[in-house]
């Protein structure tokens, strides 16, 4: 017969502990990936709702005056996607006037505001313009 005998040098396999580490090892690498991959699609949903505020925003900077006559004061509304605006006409002083001049078109500065998010995780974009508006 022939027995098999244990000789030092001629282990064939992996030891419990040895096991233990890999799978330690392997179950740290996928949580760390599984981090990255998560954060970085919360910031592309981001980034899109950053992206879709710039577009309604110009939208509603592009209407004023353009729908509607620019006058002083605030609007506000909603939009279909649960974003909220408020818009804000005043009239404009430029900072080099110099004395009681006024210039031949009067100027509004018009600031349009984008809120969205719940109350905890509120965000918002804001546009500031300057129009003249002929008298």
């Amino acid at each position: 017969m022939n027995r098999h005998r244990y000789k030092p040098g001629n282990d064939a396999g992996f030891s419990l502990l040895e096991l233990i580490v890999a799978f330690s090892i392997l179950s740290l690498s996928l949580a760390v990936l599984y981090q990255i991959f998560s954060s970085s699609a919360q910031r592309a949903a981001l980034g899109r709702e950053y992206g879709d505020a710039v577009l309604l925003a110009e939208s509603k900077l592009a209407e004023i005056g353009a729908n509607q006559q620019i006058q002083t004061g605030n609007l506000s509304g909603k939009f279909d996607n649960d974003m909220r605006w408020k818009s804000t006409v005043t009239p404009y002083k430029a900072p080099d006037t110099v004395g009681n001049s006024r210039p031949p078109v009067p100027p509004y500065k018009i600031t349009v505001e984008i809120n969205w998010g719940a109350a905890d995780r509120q965000r918002s974009f804001k546009l500031d313009s300057i129009r003249l508006v002929p008298r």
